[in-house]
């Protein structure tokens, strides 16, 4: 059985909750889960660190490593040991390097609630408007010269024409020079939906060849390995900010989607449904709209209380 740590892209997608339930299970079951966890709660010491400036968050950082209390860690299997202290080994040094990176090299960090949006505007006049769950980061000090950003979730951009703008996810990369397109990235999917210009789209998996989307192309990748490209009807104009457009999409994830813009809890037994894909559009603003838009094309009966949506 392939080990779950093998996969480049779990530790930082475990970080930022971007995982499967079936994936936090095979984790959880991991004889290194512990140690993760331990790492991970060391780390967690550096948090007040983050926003000082330079002199401040220097005296403090001194004071932690000071203070820091030793981690006991429990030894593993021999024959395992060496690759998977590995895999956590790698993981403090890009825990370290990012908590670092921002320190002293000064970092906005843009994140949004559940059931919240916001509307970000970046140093080129470039503009992001980052959905619920979401969170945006780039370097100040280098923007200028070179325009990369982070995300984890979705986002639509409208990005100002000039060098390289480059967009990173867990799993995988886009690359524009001055376009407008839809990001989704959680868990292990990677969509892209280009609405203008055109973006160059690559995933971590350095064996699958980037792709380029024009004007009305779109792409979905799953685990790194394509699953889905369509074009989309020059008649239909999408409304990032009013609606979400799903073509061919588990119903988990588009009910998981309500979930995180209504801040509502979906229940329902997957087993019981006939069809497991949806295909269209529904509304990010209003919960009952929302409802109407995805359940009466499915044939899909409900019962709403305030904060629970129970299939039947």
């Amino acid at each position: 059985m392939k080990d779950i740590l093998s996969d480049e892209t779990l530790l930082a997608r475990w970080l930022s909750n971007q995982l499967s339930p079936d994936e936090v299970a095979a984790l959880e079951a991991h004889e290194a889960y512990e140690d993760l966890v331990a790492i991970v709660q060391g780390m967690e010491q550096l948090e007040p660190v983050i926003g000082q400036d330079n002199d401040a968050g220097y005296s403090s950082l001194q004071q932690i490593l000071k203070g820091r209390k030793k981690i006991k860690v429990r030894r593993l299997n021999s024959g395992r040991r060496y690759l998977i202290i590995g895999s956590i080994a790698a993981s403090i040094c890009l825990l370290v390097g990012f908590w670092l990176w921002s320190l002293f090299a000064g970092i906005t960090s843009i994140s949004t609630p559940l059931a919240s949006k916001e509307m970000v505007n970046l140093p080129d006049a470039s503009t992001v408007l980052l959905q619920a769950d979401s969170k945006l980061s780039y370097k100040n000090a280098q923007y200028d010269e070179s325009r990369e950003l982070e995300l984890l979730g979705e986002a639509y951009f409208k990005v100002e024409s000039g060098n390289s703008f480059i967009v990173n996810t867990p799993n995988g990369q886009i690359e524009v020079t001055g376009t407008e397109f839809n990001v989704y990235a959680r868990n292990d999917v990677l969509e892209v939906i280009c609405t203008e210009g055109s973006v160059i789209v690559s995933t971590a998996n350095k064996d699958q060849a980037s792709q380029n989307l024009k004007k009305g192309e779109a792409i979905r990748f799953v685990a790194n390995q394509k699953e889905l490209s369509w074009e989309i009807p020059s008649s239909i104009n999408i409304n990032f900010a009013a609606q979400s457009y799903c073509q061919q999409c588990p119903l988990a994830r588009v009910f998981e989607d309500l979930e995180r813009q209504f801040k509502v809890e979906v229940e329902y037994d997957p087993s019981q449904l006939k069809i497991d894909r949806f295909e269209g559009y529904y509304d990010r603003n209003n919960l009952d709209i929302a409802l109407r838009n995805i359940m009466l094309p499915m044939g899909i009966e409900y019962e709403q209380t305030t904060n629970i949506i129970k299939l039947k």
